[in-house]
Order: structure tokens, then C-alpha cells, then sequence
């Protein structure tokens, strides 16, 4: 295996972990979100009553 090669596998590895990050980053930001909505709702409720 030459060099370039070796860069090559580097830099796809490294692609592949932005592109895990980015995701888990996005599910952590949906659920954050879902739990606000979640918890915005229960306190409109709780004060509609």
C-alpha cells in the first residue's frame, strides 16, 4: 500500500466520523427539542386548569 493510498483511507475515515458526529448530533438536538415541546405543553396545561 503506497502512500496516497494510505492518505486516502485517512481521510475517508475522518469523513466518516464528521458525518457520525453530525448525526448523533442531530438526533440529540430532536429529542432536546421534543422534550421542550413536551414540557411546554404540560406547563399550558397545567396553567389552562
Amino acid at each position: 500500500m503506497g502512500l496516497q493510498e494510505r492518505i486516502r483511507k485517512v481521510q475517508e475515515f475522518e469523513d466518516n466520523l464528521d458525518t457520525a458526529r453530525e448525526v448523533a448530533t442531530t438526533k440529540r438536538v430532536k429529542e432536546v427539542v421534543q422534550i421542550k415541546r413536551n414540557v411546554h405543553l404540560s406547563l399550558i396545561e397545567k396553567l389552562s386548569d
